[in-house]
């Protein structure tokens, strides 16, 4: 499927909705907008006369903005809001845009607020994973979140629905339940893909260290998955086959990271990906694998099946080490070629007794008794 057009400006100039529909009353306003009283605009009010009475206010696009974002390189969304009036809710309108997809949807963390009764205000809505939580299916924080990763990359890549509302939770809300019931009349104008580097990362961990031994977890994406332990010196991580992974070291000169297939000793190791300076990793110009290193410290990666193999070659197995201190800060990876049940069983690739304290960890945070 094909990505919105590049230039695609939703300008509301031909009479049309462009696509564009709502369960309020919505329609083509003939003057008015951002260019003065000649300019078309998207009209959407709240009550309806089908309905009058205080509801939730949006409007979706399921055709002109379905398609591939990531190809076509789309970072944010860009439009122009007015808040004509507001006659029951809140005093200020709060928007934020959520994004349909098979990998789950997707809204905007936070809202941005348009003021009532001032001119059109120009807002654009983030498309990165700092931007953007999932809010639906498994793996989301609202249903089921267990330990299985969220699919941003797979909803970004094959955007269905493309949506806009009023939602003032300090949370975004799940889908299927209702935002915030408001009477209102809004105005929405050119609408607009904004173009630069893609959201390029599923899961990212942050490290910073303990001296010169060990590296110390201090975050990790999405933060609402549990992935790593804060509290181990080079904790066991877990990688998903497929996904893109950013990590970022916080002492970058001192402690550059390095992806390797782990040997008894340091001297055994391969490094197949690092960020030490003047060190050639063997995948680093592998396109699938797809490494970048921004030499500040934050690398970015994406697990393929063939740097997996290469990781458990002559019976290593996956893991990470400091390129200077090679010796004492190194770790491990375990590897799921599939999302993780419950229990574990199915193609999670394991090493339980390295593992052990992870599981524990993570039954204690997220099974309720």
């Amino acid at each position: 499927m094909c990505g919105p057009v590049v230039g695609r400006v939703d300008d509301f100039e031909e009479g049309t909705l462009e696509g564009w529909s709502s369960g309020a009353d919505y329609r083509n306003i003939s003057g008015g907008g951002t260019s003065g009283t000649d300019d078309k605009y998207l009209q959407l009010e709240r009550p309806k006369p089908t309905a009058p009475y205080p509801f939730h206010i949006g409007a979706k696009n399921t055709t002109t903005w379905a398609g591939d974002y990531l190809t076509a390189g789309v970072k944010a969304i860009e439009m122009d809001i007015k808040t004509f009036s507001i006659t029951f809710g809140p005093a200020n309108l709060s928007l934020r845009v959520v994004l349909f997809g098979p990998g789950g949807a997707f809204s905007t963390k936070d809202p941005i607020t348009i003021i009532t009764d001032e001119d059109w205000q120009h807002v654009e809505f983030g498309l990165t994973r700092s931007d953007l939580v999932r809010v639906s299916g498994y793996g989301s924080i609202y249903f089921d979140p267990g330990p299985e990763i969220d699919n941003l990359t797979e909803t970004l890549s094959n955007v269905e629905t493309l949506l806009i509302r009023h939602d003032s939770a300090p949370e975004p809300t799940p889908i299927g339940l209702h935002p915030e019931h408001i009477s209102a009349t809004i105005g929405i104008d050119n609408i607009s893909a904004v173009l630069g580097p893609a959201p390029t990362y599923d899961i990212a961990w942050t490290f910073g260290n303990m001296g010169n031994q060990s590296y110390i977890l201090n975050s990790f994406e999405p933060n609402d998955i549990l992935l790593g332990d804060f509290e181990i010196e080079n904790p066991t991580l877990l990688l998903y086959l497929g996904k893109r992974y950013q990590i970022t070291v916080i002492d970058d000169v001192n402690q550059p990271f390095e992806i390797i297939a782990k040997g008894a000793n340091s001297e055994q190791d391969d490094i197949l990906l690092s960020a030490t300076p003047d060190m050639v990793g063997l995948f680093e110009s592998d396109p699938n694998v797809g490494w970048d290193d921004n030499e500040l410290g934050t690398v970015t990666f994406t697990l393929t099946e063939g740097l997996y193999n290469a990781m458990i070659s002559s019976n290593k197995r996956p893991g990470y080490r400091c390129g200077v201190y090679i010796d004492n800060m190194r770790g491990n990876f375990d590897v799921c070629a599939a999302p993780i049940t419950g229990d574990l069983n199915g193609d999670c690739i394991v090493d339980f007794s390295d593992f052990e304290l992870f599981i524990l960890n993570w039954m204690e945070k997220n099974i309720v008794p």
